[in-house]
């Protein structure tokens, strides 16, 4: 008990906090409840070639010579791109109240004269300091290892996706694109390409890849629960109904909702889903309030959604006025990979054991698989026994 009082005084001396201030191997920015600056520590003032009297009470986008602070006359905050930095996001939750940990931000700052892209984790915590509501920053620069992962990753996949055809590293540059922007997505491709995949893929390298992932199968759930499912319920809604639940958006809230097999929803859970894509809020079966949420929503479907518009069977605006960044999954056969290829792919995995594979005349090594992956898998799996 005394250790622990000599502790919490130690803690609370000046001094002692000042130097672990100035000794966290991080840049950290004290803001106030405007988001101006009111303390920097040594790291950052070195990093950025700054001093800490000339940046007080300015914005933090000001400070770290972030190019887009100048597209607008109010400077930093007020830009459009600026209503999806994380940098600030992650501060105004700080100035809210919540503790961040971690999250990443991409930025573009003008350092020794040149524009360069970062990759920055960005933490924070709310600190009271005499009545007053303070947010401190912690900024981690991690390009280099990023890049450094980038390297090491094989260049035959990607996030869980086999493959090295020009068209599958076109598919993983995209990825890495559309992960930045924070849009809803629509994923096409046939049964068996990997589709879930590519949504993984998406979300682990976005800023939300701390937060859940929940993938939802619209074609695997009666359409009776479908309502229920995506969008919770209250005590009493229907039979059965024996105490409130969570909806997968509500799970998915501040993460990503991945709904698989989207042409199968009816046009009434359509409605509803455009809503919460456009207002950001669903309200629960058998419940007239509101909650709002912040999901990113990613779609696939192995079935032509123009073609279903024209048939009545999807609502044409759920398909354009939400802004879908589409695209086409390719099919692996028509890539031209050879067994050979997929079978050093399958075999060689982190935790599984490494087997050589039989002798196959050459002719058969070279023939292609003209099918999804998924058939290609269970097909190796199907002649060599034991699963991979």
């Amino acid at each position: 008990m005394n250790l622990k009082k000599s502790i919490d005084e130690l803690l609370n001396q000046e001094g002692f906090l000042k130097t672990l201030f100035e000794s966290i191997p991080c840049g950290v920015i004290v803001l106030d409840r405007d988001q101006r600056v009111k303390a920097v520590n040594n790291l950052l003032e070195r990093t950025f070639g700054i001093s800490g009297g000339e940046v007080i009470n300015k914005r933090s986008g000001e400070v770290l010579r972030c190019i887009h602070s100048l597209e607008s006359p109010e400077g930093c905050g007020f830009a459009d791109y600026c209503q999806n930095c994380q940098v600030r996001n992650t501060a105004l939750e700080a100035l809210s109240g919540k503790k961040i940990q971690r999250n990443k931000a991409k930025v573009q700052l003008l350092l020794d004269g040149n524009v360069r892209d970062l990759r920055m984790l960005v933490s924070a915590a709310p600190v009271e300091h005499q009545g007053e509501r303070l947010a401190v920053i912690i900024l981690e620069d991690i390009t280099e290892l990023n890049n450094l992962r980038r390297r090491l990753k094989t260049e035959q996949s990607f996030a869980g996706i086999v493959g090295r055809d020009i068209r599958m590293l076109e598919l993983f540059n995209t990825i890495r694109e559309v992960a930045e922007v924070n849009i809803p997505v629509l994923i096409q491709g046939e049964t068996g390409t990997g589709k879930e995949l590519v949504a993984a893929a998406i979300h682990n390298e976005s800023p939300r890849a701390n937060k859940l992932f929940v993938p939802v199968n619209c074609g695997a759930l009666p359409e009776g629960l479908l309502e229920s499912e995506l969008f919770g319920h209250v005590k009493g809604a229907f039979t059965g109904a024996i105490r409130d639940k969570k909806g997968r958006f509500e799970l998915a809230n501040n993460g990503t909702l991945f709904l698989d097999e989207v042409a199968e929803l009816t046009r009434f859970v359509q409605v509803k889903l455009l809503r919460a894509l456009q207002e950001g809020t669903i309200e629960r079966v058998g419940d007239e309030k509101s909650i709002s949420v912040d999901v990113r929503l990613i779609s696939a479907t192995n079935r032509d959604l123009k073609r279903e518009v024209e048939r009545g069977n999807f609502r044409e605006d759920s398909t354009t006025a939400s802004t879908w960044f589409p695209y086409s999954f390719p099919r692996s056969g028509n890539e031209r990979m050879t067994s050979r290829f997929w079978w050093s792919t399958l075999l060689i995995r982190p935790g599984k054991r490494e087997r050589k594979p039989p002798v196959f005349p050459e002719k058969l090594w070279a023939s292609c698989w003209i099918t999804p992956g998924r058939e290609m898998s269970a097909s190796f799996k199907a002649l060599f026994g034991s699963p991979l």
